[in-house]
Formats: structure tokens, C-alpha cells, sequence
């Protein structure tokens, strides 16, 4: 006989001391002579942007309301593991989507307001991007990010005013407006760039419509076809997500390709030197402004190259940077006190781990009796010389 045996938990439940609202962002309401109406913005800003001097790129999305969110994890996950700068998210909300994204009239559907797509560039170009230019301390280097109808008026963009955004993320577009008008105007385009130092991001999940899929696929085979030289783009299609689910994942993977380049280039692996070491980044700094860091990866793996080939000094000095870039990256510190072992360099090594020892103690990291054991290992090693 199967007895069941009922298992009362008593909870004992605390009070909060104090309970604070947690703001993630401000709403400003523009009020526009070329829209001759009121329009309604919402800004998040990089953590930590009242205590900096920092000025950071842009990053200008359509339909706020429904994107603003995910964009926001999106970009705090890439910029803490420094594949992506931090951002300044601009988001743009629209009372009329059709009215407002779409480049043409819809002559087949009069009643249905459409054709307002350049009269928001221009309230963009010369009202809201001067207006957040003014107010928060930005960076030149813009991106547009824009789903379904927005994706259309991003691809619109990027072949009526080039120049006026540095890279796009194109999100599941509505490339079949007005007969796929928008793939017809690339083909155009893009036969007549003979170069365009742009980057662009197009992505779509393969649930979404087969129509979209093709209409997109057709798009960028124009570019493929008419490439222009300094163009940066890629195509990605997202395995079981929908309309509305993949713009998640289209936003992060975007920014993570616009930002790629950010990464140590081979050349500089095979033919190192501190200067060209600081040549890159600071060809970086110029281009995505002073907040600016590569992946921890991507430092350890670059002093490991130069471990392997034992120049101490060029791998101790990119673990430096490491550590400045990330200055809780204990196991950085680790790394950089073997690299002056091997090096001969004692005094270095003990003074890193005792530095490891206090941030370890600061933050919470752990590893301290190993930092401690191998301070005493070096110091009896010293006394025996």
C-alpha cells in the first residue's frame, strides 16, 4: 500500500529594509515641424555613463516599445565581454507604422496611409539625431536597426542616404512593398557602388513567411552580385524562430558582425609589436570611441601565441592591456605572473599575484590561498639564489 505522506514547510518571511524603483531608461517627447506633431523617444544609456567621460556610438531601432528590452540585454551581455562597444539606444516610437516606414504610397490601398518613409528620415537626419547629439556625449559612428515594416525602412536607408549611418541590421523586412520596389532599387544601387565603407546585418528566422525569406535572399543577391569593395555584410536565416521571436537573436548576432573587426587581426599575431599592438587599438578608439575593448578572449589569446613562441615581454604587455580593459580578470593576472616567471622577472610576478590577492578580496574570486602559496614559493626561490 502506497502511503502518501503530506510535508508541511513553515517560511519565515523578512522584510526588505528599503524597496527602490530600478530605471532603465528616460522618455523625451520631440516636438517636430517636419512630422508637424509630437513624437515620443526612449533612450537607455551605458552603464555607468554619469560617472564617465566616455562618448559612445549610437544605436537608433524602430518600434521601441516592442524592441527596446531585448536590445538592451543584448547589448549589456556584448559589451561586458567587450564584443561590442557600449551604446548609447536610441528608440524610436511610431504612431502609424505603415504611414511611417514605408518608402512609397500604396496606390492598391489608398485608405491605408502609407508613404511617409522619407519624411521620417528627414525627421531623423535633421532633427533627432541632432537632438540626442546634443544632450549626451555620442560617439560619430551610428547604427539603424529596424523589424518587418522597419526593416524595409532600414533597407531604404541604407540606398537613399548611404552615409548617413554607419552600419544597419535589417530584421525580417518587408521587402514585398509595392512589388519588392526595395529589390529593384538595390540592384540599382548597388551596381553603381564602387565602394561603400558600410556594414550591414540581414536576418530572418526560417518560420517566418516563405515569401519574406525569398524576397530578402533576393536583396542581398544583388549585393553578392554588385560588391562593392570596403562593404561588410552577412545574410542569416535563425533555425525555428518566427516573425516575432527572431529579432532577439538577429540583434545580438548583428551587433556581435558589425563589431567583429574589433577582434586582434592575424597580421598582427604573425608580426607582432607593442606599437602595432597600440596602432590597433588605437585605430579602434578613433573608430567606436574610448570605451572600447576587445574580448578577454581575445587578449589571452593573443599572448598565448606569443607565449608559445617565448616573447615574454610582447605577451606580458598584452595581458597588461588585459587587465586595464578588465581589471577584475584575476585569472589574467595569473597568466601575466607565469609569463614573468618565465621571463626571470620575480619581483614582477610576486607584485601581480599581490594584486590578484587584493581584487580577489574586493570582489569576491576566490583563488587567494593559491595566490598566497605562490607568492611564498616565489620569495623562497629568491632567498635560495
Amino acid at each position: 500500500m502506497l502511503c502518501l505522506v503530506a510535508t508541511v514547510y513553515i517560511v519565515n518571511l523578512v522584510s526588505a529594509q528599503t524597496v527602490k524603483p530600478l530605471n532603465w531608461g528616460t522618455q523625451h517627447v520631440l516636438s517636430s515641424k517636419i512630422l508637424n506633431e509630437d513624437r515620443e523617444l526612449m533612450v537607455v544609456l551605458p552603464e555607468g555613463y554619469e560617472k564617465s567621460k566616455h562618448h559612445y556610438p549610437v544605436l537608433l531601432m524602430t518600434d521601441a516599445r516592442q524592441n527596446i528590452r531585448h536590445t538592451m540585454g543584448a547589448t549589456d551581455v556584448l559589451s561586458r565581454t567587450g564584443d561590442a562597444p557600449p551604446v548609447i539606444i536610441v528608440g524610436l516610437v511610431s504612431k502609424n507604422r505603415m504611414l511611417d516606414f514605408t518608402p512609397t504610397q500604396d496606390k492598391s490601398n489608398p485608405e491605408n496611409k502609407s508613404g511617409g518613409g522619407e519624411k521620417l528620415l528627414q525627421f531623423i537626419k535633421q532633427e533627432l539625431l541632432p537632438y540626442i547629439e546634443s544632450k549626451y556625449r555620442t560617439h560619430p559612428f551610428r547604427i539603424l536597426a529596424g523589424h518587418s515594416l522597419g526593416g524595409l525602412f532600414t533597407g531604404y536607408v541604407l540606398l537613399q542616404h548611404p552615409h548617413l549611418f554607419d552600419a544597419h541590421i535589417v530584421i525580417s523586412p518587408s521587402f514585398w512593398w509595392n512589388k519588392e520596389e526595395m529589390v529593384a532599387k538595390a540592384k540599382t544601387f548597388f551596381q553603381q557602388q564602387t565602394h561603400l565603407n558600410k556594414t550591414v546585418y540581414f536576418g530572418i528566422g526560417t518560420l517566418d513567411g516563405y515569401g519574406m525569406r525569398q524576397e530578402l535572399k533576393r536583396y542581398v543577391e544583388t549585393i553578392k552580385q554588385n560588391h562593392p569593395k570596403g562593404f561588410r555584410f552577412r545574410h542569416q536565416e535563425f533555425e525555428g524562430e518566427g516573425h516575432m521571436s527572431a529579432p532577439l537573436l538577429v540583434t545580438y548576432q548583428g551587433l556581435k558582425f558589425i563589431f567583429s573587426d574589433m577582434t586582434f587581426p592575424k597580421s598582427l599575431v604573425n608580426n607582432y609589436s607593442n606599437q602595432a599592438f597600440d596602432k590597433h587599438q588605437k585605430n579602434l578608439l578613433k573608430k567606436y570611441g574610448s570605451s572600447m575593448k576587445q574580448t578577454g578572449e581575445a587578449y589571452f589569446d593573443l599572448a598565448y601565441a606569443l607565449v608559445k613562441v617565448e616573447n615574454w615581454d610582447g605577451a606580458a604587455y598584452v595581458f597588461q592591456q588585459g587587465i586595464k580593459a578588465y581589471p577584475r580578470s584575476i585569472w589574467m593576472m595569473d597568466y601575466l605572473g607565469r609569463v614573468y616567471i618565465k621571463a626571470n622577472k620575480i619581483d614582477k610576478a610576486i607584485a601581480t599575484y599581490e594584486k590578484a590577492i587584493k581584487v580577489s578580496e574586493k570582489y569576491g574570486q576566490g583563488k587567494i590561498k593559491f595566490f598566497k602559496e605562490k607568492i611564498a614559493k616565489l620569495r623562497k626561490k629568491k632567498t635560495n639564489k
